[in-house]
């Protein structure tokens, strides 16, 4: 599946919080509690949940790491009104403190969901590649740095980050 394919960056800092470790736990008993409630229990219809906690880890790393905040406004840090996961290639987008792209979103018929739209706000050239920034780029590079490790499980080694002001 598309969820499969996704980086998770789970293994890159393995050091997971004990906020996290509640997070897994509360994600893991609720997902657990709506499939007994729901799900038909019949064998061929029965869903079998990941057993190890490192499944569900790398299963909520992979929706942290990929997932877009959905804002209202032009640029995408400023207020979040929910999450989306969106399929390849944006969640194959990297990170960059100078992006030559800027995510948006569009809001078309109501009751649909949002897309997402790239736009680039310079020449790229071809086969260059296309990146955005996964928070407010205007941000001291310590800021930057611990809400990309925080978040995204990596550090940023743009040149903004390599040369701070």
């Amino acid at each position: 599946t598309e969820i499969e394919k996704l980086q998770h960056h789970a293994e890159v800092i393995p050091d997971i919080s004990q906020e996290e470790v509640i997070h897994t736990t509360a994600i893991k008993y609720l997902v657990e509690s709506l499939l007994v409630s729901h799900n038909d229990q019949s064998p061929q219809n029965r869903i079998e949940l990941p057993t190890s906690n490192s499944v569900v880890e790398q299963l909520i790393s992979k929706l942290k790491t990929n997932c877009f905040t959905i804002s209202q406004g032009f640029l995408a840090h400023e207020e979040g009104i929910g999450v989306g996961l969106f399929a390849s290639p944006a969640s194959s987008i990297n990170h960059s403190c100078i992006p030559n792209a800027v995510q948006t979103f569009a809001y078309g018929v109501e009751g649909k969901l949002p897309a997402l739209w790239v736009t680039t706000t310079t020449t790229i050239d071809n086969g260059g590649e296309v990146c955005i920034s996964y928070l407010d780029a205007r941000a001291k590079t310590s800021h930057r740095q611990d809400d990309l490790t925080r978040n995204y499980r990596f550090k940023c080694k743009c040149r903004r980050c390599k040369e701070p002001s």
